[in-house]
């Protein structure tokens, strides 16, 4: 986000000017979730905006080519350290090009659960970390995929290596059916208890609004989680995992994880310090 070089020209005039070209001066969709009797709500509504015009409805402007080869490995160097944080990710569709239960079953499979393949490798088999997970973080106009775990030093481009053999093997293999049954039942059996507060449920309509859900929307998810087959999710590793276009940033001991990650065969390898990053 360009801090703190960015934050250095922030002035409250300019905050003013944001908020009211932005916010105050545009009527959006007031999301209200709980006992609603005796509550007038147009009035809530005209409380909230007062005069304000609709906001206008924003386009999708996709994002341009990833600037830069893929894939390649980025190192945020901190000297010394003992410990990496190891940062894996590429682009991803926007949240409406998306089948949400085929991407998310797909990624549960991966590393969304404790029983994952990134975490029974990184964690159980290898023993190199506490935990190792990856999520969509899915956007009106793009995406992004995301694997994430903590190692020590000297482990540290093995589990790179890894990560994308258990990518590699997933696109190349699918699922089995005791993975199949974890994420029906993970993504189906619990949802009641995904929206049992208010705070959940005004998430969701956020979520509907946003980026123009259907009503049916969640009624929609929990049919798809039920109806998924192998094949689906199969299909889902090879259209939304692309190991072979993963930039990887590692936040370390440069001096330590240079050679082996250049040996790792996961792109170039460049070397960053961080105090220089936003200048």
């Amino acid at each position: 986000s360009g801090a703190p070089t960015a934050l250095k020209k922030v002035t409250p005039q300019a905050v003013r000017d944001f908020h009211a070209s932005s916010i105050a001066a545009v009527a959006g969709t007031l999301v209200v979730v709980g006992d609603l009797s005796g509550v007038d709500l147009e009035a809530l509504g005209s409380a909230v905006f007062g005069d304000a015009a609709a906001a206008p409805h924003p386009e999708r402007t996709p994002p341009e080519p990833s600037p830069g080869e893929l894939p390649r490995v980025v190192i945020l160097d901190r000297p010394g350290s003992v410990q990496s944080a190891l940062l894996m990710a590429h682009r991803a569709p926007a949240r409406p090009d998306v089948d949400l239960p085929r991407a998310d079953g797909i990624s549960d499979v991966l590393g969304g659960m404790f029983t994952s393949r990134l975490n029974l490798e990184l964690r159980e088999r290898l023993g190199y970390t506490y935990g190792a997970g990856c999520r969509f973080d899915l956007r009106r106009d793009s995406g992004v995929f995301l694997i994430s775990t903590q190692v020590d030093t000297q482990t540290t481009a093995h589990s790179l290596t890894a990560s994308l053999a258990e990518t590699e093997r997933l696109r190349r293999d699918g699922v089995t059916e005791a993975e199949l049954s974890a994420v029906r039942e993970s993504n189906t059996v619990g949802l009641p208890v995904s929206y049992s507060t208010a705070r959940s449920l005004a998430g969701a309509l956020v979520e509907m609004v946003v980026h123009e859900l259907p009503e049916d929307h969640i009624d929609r998810l929990r049919a798809g989680f039920e109806a998924l087959t192998a094949d689906d999710l199969a299909e889902a590793a090879r259209q939304y995992l692309r190991p072979r276009e993963m930039v990887t940033v590692v936040a370390g001991d440069a001096a330590s994880l240079e050679g082996p990650l250049s040996e790792a065969g996961a792109g170039p390898v460049t070397v960053r310090d961080p105090e220089a990053l936003w200048s």
